[in-house]
């Protein structure tokens, strides 16, 4: 129904013959009041310290070590999942949002912009606190129960440190977007974000090119890494106006082109501006849980907008046209709702080889491109199911190229994905606790259900492609996992745009 003429902010009801809604708000500042429980929820997860309703202080022996013996503790941060686990990389990208959300703000929502800040600098403290200094950090802890805070006794926890690009990549591109926002505010605490930036930096571009098992975790999918490593580049460039940051970020630009998928393909639905995992173009990427589709479409978006008069600009701006391209072909295919599918994924071609039957099947049972390539609404997934973070990096990424290419079409298809999360699905129901009707309780291990929360997502039965969503409530589905809630916000602040109201 088009409510376009209707002009006057309040709480209204739809009534039709003897059926009636249940009340619902109109008016411009629309997220707000999810944006506000968003934040609300981060602070609920907060670790190493007393959450007042949640928790005492927690956590302050468990620890990261180092391959020379050398340990820190983790607590602090938020806990990342259900099952209280740290993360850098989840914490990094909750940072870098916090922090582009209180850009957007700070003249608007003064109250808001401080607790954007203050909730940004708790992940930037951990995520700098737990660095050894030498590429090394807390890359991911799994804790999985609460603790005595006793160091030295049964129940202490560690986890091995590691030195991955990726994850240095992600903290570095959080840091110096740290440093930036906080140079006005307290300069100390804002060079302190520059060095580690500057220095993480570094650690990440002398180990990418390296993948021996020995010596660190195996590394993502080419697009990813080199992604998060064009918007680190930049992050540091927009801070510093050092040109060899800019050298760097072309370089990896040139690689995550030639990822993507330039020309039609010779398919019956022919479909292009999507990416590869790499740039011989074997498989689609495609996530089914965390996601990071945002990463080389942010890193494009960053150079149009900071080096506008650079040669290579057509080709950057032809990357993000392309893109919104693909998001704008395959937004069509979840009608009425506007549901974004998931990706793009090739018969024969699993990421772990002794699911290929099961994959070919839920590869089938999407939408037919070729004789070998399909589209599905819903993640290939087996152990990890549930999707609001791979919808959510999607969406990310569209509102970045809709604000670069000043595209509204595409800004209404990103709306409609926050739409879809809060209520505008086939189950009437929003999946953000405490905001909109008929929520349901979600899967923690260790805590109530929290004003704010975010599930992995709604999933699928068995191989299909279509929604399903279990009254049981378990993991991975209904748990509580930050990438969620960080990917919501980080979505919004590009609606909250000026240049977009």
């Amino acid at each position: 129904m088009d409510f376009s003429a209707l002009q006057t902010p309040g709480k209204y009801i739809l009534s039709v013959g003897d059926k009636r809604t249940k009340p619902f708000y109109i008016y411009e500042a629309n997220w707000e009041s999810a944006l506000w429980k968003t934040v609300y929820f981060f602070y609920q997860e907060r670790c190493g310290t007393e959450v007042e309703g949640i928790h005492l202080p927690c956590h302050l022996d468990c620890f990261a070590v180092h391959p020379d013996g050398r340990r820190v503790s983790v607590g602090g941060g938020w806990h990342d999942a259900g099952d209280l686990s740290q993360g850098l990389c989840n914490t990094a990208e909750s940072v870098h949002a916090f922090l582009d959300m209180a850009a957007k703000v700070e003249k608007k929502d003064p109250e808001l912009w401080d607790r954007l800040l203050e909730e940004a600098r708790w992940g930037l403290q951990w995520m700098m606190r737990t660095r050894f200094g030498d590429g090394y950090r807390c890359v991911w802890t799994t804790i999985g129960l609460w603790t005595k805070n006793i160091i030295g006794d049964s129940d202490d926890l560690t986890g091995r440190a590691y030195n991955d690009p990726f994850e240095n990549f992600c903290a570095a591109a959080a840091e110096a977007a740290g440093a930036r926002v906080f140079r006005p505010l307290d300069p100390v605490f804002a060079d302190y974000c520059l060095r580690c930036a500057a220095e993480d930096f570094q650690f990440a571009l002398e180990r990418m090119y390296l993948n021996h098992p020995k010596l660190s975790r195996p590394l993502p999918v080419e697009v990813q890494l080199y992604g998060q490593g064009l918007v680190a580049a930049m992050e540091l460039y927009k801070v510093t106006s050092d040109t060899r940051y800019l050298e760097n970020a072309v370089r990896m630009a040139d690689v995550v082109l030639k990822c993507q998928q330039q020309e039609f393909p010779d398919w019956d639905v022919p479909i292009r501006g999507f990416f590869y995992e790499t740039r011989k173009h074997e498989r689609p990427l495609a996530y089914d849980h965390r996601a990071h589709e945002q990463a080389p479409v942010m890193g494009l978006a960053l150079l149009c907008e900071l080096a506008s008069g650079h040669p290579k600009y057509p080709e950057w701006k032809k990357g993000l046209t392309l893109y919104a391209e693909y998001i704008k072909s395959i937004a069509g295919y979840c009608a009425p709702y506007g549901l974004l599918p998931s990706a793009i994924y090739k018969l024969d071609a699993p990421k772990v080889p002794d699911t290929l039957e099961d994959y070919n099947e839920q590869v089938r049972n999407g939408i037919r491109l070729s004789d070998k390539f399909y589209l599905r609404r819903f993640p290939v997934a087996f152990l990890f199911r549930g999707f609001f973070g791979v919808l959510l990096t999607k969406a990310k990424a569209a509102a970045v190229a809709a604000r670069v290419l000043k595209d509204e079409e595409l800004l209404r298809i990103v709306q409609r994905q926050l739409e879809w999360i809060l209520g505008k699905n086939p189950f009437a129901q929003s999946f953000m606790y405490g905001e909109g009707y008929d929520f349901p309780p979600m899967y923690s291990e260790f805590a109530n259900d929290m004003i704010g929360e975010l599930p992995v997502g709604i999933q699928t039965f068995e191989n299909h492609d279509i929604p399903f969503m279990p009254m049981m409530n378990s993991a991975t589905y209904k748990e509580i996992w930050v990438h969620s809630s960080s990917r919501f916000l980080w979505t919004v602040a590009d609606l909250y745009d000026p240049s977009n109201l």
